[in-house]
């Protein structure tokens, strides 16, 4: 007892310091998180809706056990529902050198706009409610008789950039627009086919995906096709937002918790066949499903008020009943549940 009362009248003031720090922040967690663990200044936000692909087998997710999560958080943003006005529409228009007034048409299926301009030599399309553009040169013929050879990709990869920035196609500041795959194509009468030759290829494809924070941005993408005379003759533009907003830092689920949703679940969302779109019956051809690797990606939600939020990117290897082996992947909401409005 007197040693305890010496070595209180010691240390008395780094004793009371400690309960002081240790009530503070008790304090601090009540109101941060709540008596259940939740942060209260954390707003719900919607889960993506992505098409889902029955399945007639069950998934196999052993070998995903093994696999470490070191991500515990990972921030929301919130974006703009991105539009092109008539305006923007018409100044792009005229930046590929369209002098005629478009066609204008609409989608019943989805009630998107388009305009459309078709001339002889060049064809763009514009979706003005999805801000959406396709652009094509119909000059393949020529195209296929141009002499020397494509830039090595990554002087082509420069010279895609400076278009983009030309046409301010660049995505918003804080967002990496990378590189994620080249293509040697060669010109086969109206189709182009990919080949391994960048000697016997006519055109080279540069594919960009959207990044932040190193992480992939589903669904957001630009394709820029470049010919032999380093011109533009395909553009692919799908960008999906144009302003995000940073709206919160939230708590990731658990390993146990995504093996536990994996549980409950019989479907895939992608599935892909040496390049080929498989069918609904062939994927219910398959035998095996097994799930090894994890990765945090993002999707834009698709409500009223649109969200990037992050998601499990949740992939591995399938078999069909004929032996044909696919990739296969599905996506989980990567923020615990308890942040979503439709878990």
């Amino acid at each position: 007892m007197n040693s305890i009362k010496k070595l209180f009248k010691k240390y008395w003031l780094f004793i009371i310091l400690a309960l002081i720090v240790g009530t503070l922040l008790s304090f601090y967690t009540i109101n941060k998180f709540g008596g259940d663990g939740i942060k209260k200044d954390l707003s719900l936000i919607p889960s993506p809706k992505i098409k889902e692909f029955s399945l007639n087998t069950s998934l196999n997710y052993s070998e995903l056990q093994k696999e470490k999560i070191n991500i515990k958080e990972e921030n929301v943003y919130e974006v703009d529902n991105t539009l092109i006005s008539d305006k923007e529409a018409i100044s792009i228009a005229q930046k590929f050198n369209f002098k005629i007034i478009p066609k204008v048409y609409q989608d019943q299926e989805n009630n998107n706009i388009f305009y459309e301009w078709s001339e002889e030599d060049k064809y763009l399309s514009i979706n003005l409610s999805m801000a959406e553009i396709e652009y094509q040169k119909n000059n393949l013929e020529s195209i296929s008789q141009e002499k020397g050879v494509l830039l090595n990709p990554d002087q082509a990869e420069e010279i895609a950039r400076k278009f983009l920035e030309d046409f301010q196609f660049l995505p918003p500041e804080n967002i990496d627009l990378i590189l994620i795959s080249k293509k040697y194509l060669q010109i086969n009468e109206v189709y182009f086919n990919e080949i391994k030759s960048p000697q016997e290829a006519n055109l080279l494809q540069l594919d960009f995906q959207y990044q932040i924070n190193e992480k992939n941005l589903l669904e957001t993408f630009i394709s820029v096709y470049l010919t032999k005379n380093n011109d533009i003759f395909r553009l692919i533009y799908n960008p999906s937002f144009k302003e995000i907003k940073n709206i919160g830092l939230y708590p990731l689920k658990t390993k146990e918790e995504i093996i536990k949703k994996l549980e409950t679940i019989n479907f895939l969302h992608y599935i892909d066949k040496k390049g080929y779109y498989v069918t609904s019956d062939e994927i219910k051809n398959l035998s095996t499903v097994s799930l090894n690797k994890i990765e945090v990606t993002y999707l834009k939600t698709k409500q009223k008020e649109n969200y990037l939020i992050p998601l499990f990117l949740i992939s591995g290897k399938g078999t069909l009943k004929n032996g044909e082996q696919v990739e296969i992947s599905l996506y989980l909401p990567a923020v615990k549940d308890d942040y979503l409005l439709n878990p």
